[in-house]
């Protein structure tokens, strides 16, 4: 273990390090409740671990294609994995947004800027097609089986032959079934070229959440008395 390092910059706040790079930032809840409102403070924590969700899919979408071959059976059933999962994602974090600003997030800063770009990309994803996913086929199956028998017969409008199966090896972890996807997609008269869209659309606007969502927290920081 490396040894720590401490220093306090002030309205209840601590930065931490050691010799090897590990950072943290500590805050102190009630120094927070003094100068910040609680709905702001709640809400800006649903938003920072919707922002380290959307991060973590888009780092296991660069280890599925570092560890499987491009368009391979493995590839392709993952990326459809993540991007289901990504579209929830978006969606609920959108929603938090939308909380946030009920909040009063926009008064409450000094420098609103990095509140206001948030704001235009919770908006840029209102308008993507596949963000209608969230409650039928992000975290669900489906809303059911007629649901799932209207998918099925918009796939058969497009093409009377699917694949059922899949697999380029034995292994169970090597398997997919492209039908199950392609039928939930039909539901909503989605295709792959939407899903596609929405993980694009994801991989760019991550990273620059997270450093808006920083720059808002450094800003209410710096309202708690913190030279940060």
């Amino acid at each position: 273990m490396g040894s720590w390092h401490a220093r306090y910059p002030g309205g209840g706040v601590r930065l931490s390090s050691d010799d090897r790079g590990h950072t943290q930032v500590q805050v102190t809840i009630s120094v927070l409740k003094r100068h910040v409102d609680d709905r702001i403070t709640a809400n800006l924590c649903r938003a920072l671990a919707g922002c380290d969700r959307l991060t973590s899919l888009a780092h296991l979408s660069i280890l599925n294609n570092r560890d499987s071959a491009a368009e391979s059976t493995v590839n392709e059933r993952n990326l459809h994995t993540i991007s289901m999962l990504t579209f929830g994602t978006m969606r609920e974090l959108g929603k938090v947004l939308v909380a946030l600003r009920s909040s009063g997030i926009e008064r409450a800063l000094v420098d609103p800027t990095p509140w206001l770009r948030l704001d235009e990309v919770r908006k840029r994803w209102i308008g993507l097609p596949a963000m209608r996913m969230r409650d039928q086929i992000a975290f669900h199956l489906g809303l059911g089986t007629e649901d799932a028998i209207r998918g099925l017969d918009a796939l058969q409008r497009r093409t009377d032959h699917v694949i059922l199966i899949e697999y380029e090896q034995t292994r169970l972890s090597h398997f997919r079934h492209p039908i199950g996807d392609e039928v939930l997609l039909g539901a909503l008269n989605l295709e792959e070229t939407d899903v596609k869209a929405v993980v694009e659309w994801a991989a760019v606007d991550a990273p620059a959440m997270t450093l808006d969502l920083q720059a808002i927290c450094r800003d209410l920081l710096r309202q708690c008395g913190a030279r940060v």
